[in-house]
This record gives structure tokens, sequence and C-alpha cells, in this order.
């Protein structure tokens, strides 16, 4: 039982898993953004949109970070890492709130939404990081065995 699902771990932190996991991120972020608003926005909750941002960005984050991780075969650097990571954050970030200026009853190019983006960025490269000094990620050898900084 336990070598199946060692298995498991190493087909679902696979390059290829990792890099399908954030396109598919990708994708359903472009869907959600092409979704019209309402006229009278819905408010469950203070913040609960920028919270939403935050979550979301870091699932995609984490994926991303996983597979920059393995693409390389020197030593990783967690700055670089974690470059990367703000990096794709605020650019998709931008792009995801310019997108929603062409989409009926949505408002782009929200402040607030960009920096719960760069949040979830953040947040992302850390349980990358975690997922990776708790040996869950295998395949992320180089980063495994000397991080630098």
């Amino acid at each position: 039982m336990f070598s199946s699902i060692r298995a498991a771990q190493l087909y679902l932190t696979s390059r290829r898993t990792c890099r399908m996991a954030f396109i598919a991120w990708f994708v359903t972020l472009f869907g959600l953004s092409s979704i019209p608003g309402n006229a009278e926005p819905e408010k469950s909750f203070i913040f609960a949109d920028k919270i939403a941002h935050a979550i979301y960005f870091t699932l995609g984050s984490a994926a991303f970070m996983m597979t920059m991780a393995q693409g390389s075969s020197d030593r990783c650097s967690r700055l670089k890492l974690f470059i990367y990571c703000i990096i794709m954050a605020l650019s998709i970030g931008i792009y995801d709130e310019w997108h929603q200026t062409f989409t009926e009853n949505r408002d782009g190019n929200s402040l607030g939404d960009i920096l719960a983006n760069l949040t979830g960025g953040a947040l992302g490269y850390l349980v990358g990081l975690r997922l990776i000094h708790r040996k869950i990620y295998q395949h992320s050898s180089c980063c495994k065995e000397g991080m630098s900084v």
C-alpha cells in the first residue's frame, strides 16, 4: 500500500503534471474572468473577493513554483524562484484585470485585486517550498539538495 501511495505522489508531482495543472489553472482563470458580473455586487463579507483572489493565485503559484523548481539541473535559488512566482502573479494578475475591463459589468484594473494576486503568488511560493522541504515533492532534487539564498 505504501508503494502505491508513493507512486501516486510521484505522479502527481511530476513536472508534466505540475505544468498541466498550471495551464488548467490559467485557462480556468480566463474563463472565470469572462463571466459577466452582476449589476449589483453581492457582498457576503468584507474583502471576500480579495481572499478569493489570494487563494486562487496561491494554487497557481504553487503549481508554477513546483514546475520551475524542476527546470534546472543546477542548484536552485530560493530568491530566484520567489522572484519568478512574484513576476508570474503580477503579470497574470495585471492581464486578468485588463481582461475584465472587456467583460460586461466587471470592474477591471483594481489595485486591490492585483495586490491580492501578489499575496497569493508569495503564499504559493511558500506552499511549494514547504512541499520541497517536507520531501513530498520528489522531483525537485536539485532544490532539496541545496537551495541557495
